[in-house]
């Protein structure tokens, strides 16, 4: 019998707990699989954004001109890419700071690979190129996605953050993109930023149950969902053995006032085990 669990963390303040708790989807994934003696293939399907970084104190007011301190970052962005990113690393360093295995699995066996939509222009191109420079393995059965690349201008200031948010190609894809034969393979099957990828949304129960059926363990990370309708996600609950989510989401997608009933929301739906 599946013990279900919640996590439930507040007031965050020690930084690099927080960095931390940004490879959750890593070390879950990593110990989904950690228990199947041949099985290794964790597949991430998932969004690719070009982040535009802003750092001010003072928003801009329409016909003004806000003169900011610091430079405008280029960075890659998406749930998706970063995770992979992430897992990559993991796989490749395979040790902790002490220098001892913290996996019993083997870097050499042990394969990553990234179903993402990767759109037209020079964003794109910065895209495909930073996730080469990071040896993330792209899917490339992936059948070309019309539009441009998905990008973010990211207003971060005081605390708060803000999104301005070009969907683009990760909004453009669905389940007739890419080779069902692929996700198949997988072992354990993470979808990173499901609301960014709005056209997949209607796709994703049947994928994801062919791979719960195949034997994969699953686990998600929702986004924030631009059009606050917060739907879509009653058929995938009862598949995954991790929902991963920051507070708003949880709040949003559970329409609770507090972590705990956000959670207990989560496990009633079918989920194995909630992080928040």
């Amino acid at each position: 019998m599946t013990t279900k669990k919640a996590a439930v963390f507040k007031d965050l303040k020690n930084y690099w707990f927080l960095a931390s708790l940004a490879m959750t989807p890593v070390a879950l994934a990593l110990y989904s699989i950690r228990r199947k003696k041949n099985e290794k293939n964790i597949i991430i399907i998932g969004d690719t954004f070009v982040d535009i970084i802003a750092c001010t104190d003072e928003l801009p007011s329409w016909e003004t001109d806000t003169v900011i301190e610091k430079p405008l970052k280029l960075m890659l962005g998406g749930s998706g890419a970063n995770t992979a990113c992430h897992l990559t690393n993991a796989i490749k360093q395979n040790f902790n700071k002490a220098g001892a295995k913290i996996w019993p699995i083997s870097a050499q066996n042990l394969q990553c690979r990234l179903i993402t939509a990767i759109g037209s222009g020079p964003f794109g191109e910065f895209a495909r190129n930073a996730l080469k420079q990071r040896c993330v393995r792209i899917d490339h059965t992936l059948k070309k996605v019309r539009g441009e690349q998905g990008s973010c201008v990211v207003i971060t200031g005081r605390g708060k953050r803000g999104f301005l948010t070009y969907r683009g190609a990760s909004g453009a894809f669905d389940g007739s993109n890419f080779n069902l034969d692929f996700v198949r393979r997988g072992d354990h099957v993470h979808v990173a930023g499901f609301f960014n990828m709005e056209s997949l949304i209607n796709d994703l129960p049947k994928i994801l149950k062919e791979a719960r059926t195949r034997g994969a363990t699953l686990s998600l990370t929702p986004q924030y969902d631009a059009s606050e309708k917060w739907g879509g996600l009653d058929k995938i609950y009862p598949l995954l053995a991790h929902l991963i989510l920051n507070e708003t989401e949880a709040m949003k997608l559970a329409s609770s006032i507090e972590n705990a009933g956000a959670a207990e929301y989560f496990l009633r739906k079918g989920v194995e085990n909630v992080v928040i």
